[in-house]
């Protein structure tokens, strides 16, 4: 990942007479800001133009407090961004152009009509796939989009919003498969990411899309991929999951977002704790690889009888990890639950683009919460393993999930599984430990915290986290051997070694003495 610096120096390497920046997520907003300062301070005199979800929410914020930005593209990007390129360098004005928020001559923030959604998404061209070589070398998903939009009316997400409020569109499973046979004779792409905001919804018309997708990837001949989609519980179901499974789905991110009623009934889930304990059994009694789930816990008015619900609902699933347990609400704009906060002057902000922060309506719930995230401080150490440990084990997997191996590799192939197999046991009990210390600690401050009882548990946080960090120890050292074996002894970027990991582990250790 570039720094704002190295970004600012390759863009006036390039001297484009216009920059795009992509600003969707609100937490890192800030860097963007700073990349914008940066190029007017090293002259950049060029056009700048901004889009994304923060930037359509908070438009004309945006152009009164950040001078350097010229103009916002809001909402859909692809055709309004074209149209603006094409007016700025021929210097015409821009009142004209439909989807933006433009800073004119005078210095007026002017906000042109909205432009109309696309109607039918495979007219729009195929993405420009100039940067694949480098995601396939480290073993990455390649993105794909089959629809935009989602059915669902969920508090604390702004795609509807984003979209007007428009029924979900979706492409025809012929273009969505064709690009996909493209990529795979093309580059040799295997595993794909569909980043659609909901894969699924649950219509017929969507079921029969589904059986229809899979039917024309088998007779496509595509039969060794590795595919990865997001989905509602409501929509699980175990046929379609059954024929997913079948074309080669090995990943899935479930958003369950809460396993007390009255949270889920707040976040407007419409969906109870049972029917989420549904889908994961389903998905489990399918055979889905790796089921992954999105939890926020933590919300505004969850009182502390509802934390307990929800550490008895993760328990139920099995199936979990140490954000699951940690997962709080986060005000984005945009969302009708952040509107709600802000209305009761609830939201504490230090700048207008802040994400910002709330009071729990139930006190011990903020107790809770900040001690939490103590214990989620202390288990940072090996939680920067377990992400270090993905990574080198992407670079083996792209070397021994191969068809046709022969039988030494074969063998190397068997020592990935186990390797695997023993990492997400370590996962699992990483955040097991996580759900153990939040469920003493709430059973704590329900008989009277004290502060002295407060800092015990946060030295038995401290001493957990720190021997997960050296169980990780025996797990670096196989994934040496086999990089080792398999000729990938080359040190990647961001990666520790068994050596650099003892080395911390000492040092941690020193600090805890």
């Amino acid at each position: 990942m570039l720094t704002p610096e190295q970004t600012v120096q390759e863009i006036l390497d390039k001297r484009p007479w216009m920059v795009g920046i992509s600003a969707s997520a609100q937490d890192n907003i800030t860097a963007t800001f700073e990349v914008v300062g940066l190029l007017r301070k090293n002259g950049y005199m060029g056009h700048i133009t901004i889009g994304g979800h923060f930037p359509t929410y908070e438009h004309e914020k945006i152009l009164t407090h950040v001078p350097g930005i010229d103009s916002v593209v809001r909402g859909e990007g692809e055709i309004t961004v074209v149209e603006l390129a094409e007016y700025v360098k021929d210097g015409k004005p821009l009142d004209d152009v439909k989807g933006i928020t433009f800073r004119n001559r005078f210095g007026e923030i002017v906000v042109n009509p909205d432009r109309p959604l696309v109607e039918d998404l495979d007219t729009l061209p195929l993405p420009h796939r100039d940067t694949i070589g480098i995601l396939l070398e480290k073993n990455r998903r390649i993105s794909m989009l089959a629809s935009r939009g989602c059915y669902a009316r969920c508090s604390f997400c702004s795609i509807q919003t984003f979209f007007n409020w428009r029924p979900r569109r979706v492409r025809k499973v012929e273009h969505v498969v064709r690009e996909m046979l493209q990529l795979y004779k093309k580059y040799g792409v295997r595993k794909f990411k569909f980043v659609d905001d909901l894969f699924i919804d649950p219509s017929k018309k969507s079921r029969d899309w589904i059986l229809s997708f899979c039917e024309k990837i088998k007779k496509a001949g595509m039969n060794d991929l590795n595919l990865w989609l997001q989905v509602r519980a409501v929509c699980v179901r175990e046929d379609i999951f059954l024929a997913l499974k079948e074309i080669g789905l090995k990943k899935i991110f479930l958003g369950l977002e809460s396993g007390h009623a009255d949270s889920l009934k707040r976040y407007q889930k419409d969906i109870t704790p049972e029917q989420n304990v549904e889908a994961v059994r389903i998905l489990k009694k399918v055979g889905i690889p790796e089921i992954s789930i999105g939890m926020m816990p933590f919300e505004p008015e969850v009182s502390l009888e509802g934390m307990k619900e929800n550490i008895e609902f993760l328990k139920k699933l099995g199936t979990f990890d140490i954000r699951d347990v940690t997962g709080k609400f986060k005000p984005y704009s945009g969302t009708s639950l952040t509107e709600k906060l802000l209305a009761e002057g609830r939201i504490k902000r230090k700048n207008w683009y802040d994400l910002g922060d709330y009071d729990f309506t139930d006190p011990r719930v903020g107790q809770l919460y900040h001690m939490v995230m103590s214990y989620f401080g202390h288990a940072k150490p090996s939680l920067k393993h377990i992400y270090q440990m993905d990574y080198r084990m992407r670079k083996i997997e792209g070397r021994v999930m191969q068809p046709g191996l022969n039988s030494e590799e074969s063998e190397y192939k068997e020592s990935y599984l186990a390797l695997r197999r023993d990492i997400e046991r370590f996962i699992q009990d990483h955040g097991e430990m996580m759900l153990q210390l939040v469920e003493g600690t709430i059973e704590a401050i329900e008989s009277g915290m004290t502060p002295s009882m407060e800092q015990e548990w946060m030295r038995k946080s401290e001493k957990k986290f720190h021997q997960a960090e050296q169980l990780t120890i025996p797990l670096f050292e196989r994934i040496s051997v086999l990089e080792s074996q398999l000729g990938l002894v080359k040190k990647e970027p961001h990666s520790l070694h068994v050596a650099e990991v003892k080395v911390l582990l000492n040092q941690n250790s020193k600090s805890l003495e």
